[in-house]
């Protein structure tokens, strides 16, 4: 499937362990930016599969996807049969599924985010600073002249907002 980079986002964010806030509200402040997104011309949003933010990602896309909002579901794999027993639900509802080498080795999970960054015009990260996947995803990004938006940030300050609530 040939993707239009400027109608197209990527999402790269931490591994569950690494995300400071609860899963509602990262989930909360990334459905609005992937609603945004949409409303700014974005019709398609590749997810590169991993465990923690990537898949709460791709989820909401599924959601989006199924209440009626036309985008379309890129899964990219870094090699075959990665988080296999975990993506299942959301491959189901993908339009294509991506492996972008055809087995493990040192490099796929940096090629997979470099095929991302190349194909895509918007980049959609929870990111806190810790060095990682996410750092050098973000970094290429700025590189490659994609802009990104950075989702903990929100998720901070709605944090904020909820404790002083109580």
């Amino acid at each position: 499937m040939k993707t239009d980079r400027c109608a197209t986002c990527y999402f790269s964010g931490h591994r569950p362990q690494k995300i400071r806030q609860p899963e509602h509200m990262v989930r909360s402040v990334l459905r609005n930016e992937i609603e945004r997104s949409t409303e700014e011309g974005y019709k398609a949003f590749i997810c590169g599969m991993a465990n923690g933010f990537d898949l709460w990602a791709a989820e909401e896309v599924v959601k989006l996807k199924n209440s009626g909002i036309p985008i379309k579901l890129i899964c990219a794999f870094p090699y075959p049969g990665f988080n296999r027993r975990n993506t299942e639900n959301v491959t189901a509802f993908a339009d294509e599924v991506v492996f972008v080498s055809k087995s493990y080795t040192k490099a796929c999970f940096r090629l997979r985010n470099e095929w991302m960054t190349d194909r895509s015009g918007k980049l959609i990260a929870y990111f806190t600073g810790a060095p990682g996947g996410t750092l050098t995803t973000v970094k290429n990004a700025i590189k490659n002249g994609v802009r990104v938006v950075n989702v903990f940030e929100s998720a901070s300050q709605s944090e904020n907002a909820e404790n002083n609530e109580e």
